[in-house]
């Protein structure tokens, strides 16, 4: 019994090292140096976080705000005319 259990044991730390090895478990990884990583930047108006790329954006007093949606957008410009 105990040569089987020694057996299976060699047998997963062999393929737990070549799985390793072979790199495959760099796709699972997160880069340090992602290149396509995108800032996130948070609603003012309904709370989600949006990426810095999105297009409903306003500039006030030097501050850029980044918007989910046109809506969010338009109801912040209202909100600040007031």
């Amino acid at each position: 019994m105990l040569p089987k259990i020694a057996l299976t044991i060699i047998i997963i730390t062999i393929v737990v090292i070549l799985f390793r090895k072979s790199g495959s478990l760099k796709k699972f990884q997160k880069s340090s140096g992602d290149d396509n990583a995108v800032e996130m930047k948070k609603d003012p108006v309904c709370g989600l976080y949006v990426e810095d790329t999105t297009s409903h954006k306003v500039k006030l007093d030097e501050e850029v705000y980044s918007f989910c949606s046109k809506k969010c957008r338009d109801e912040f410009i209202a909100l600040k005319k007031k």
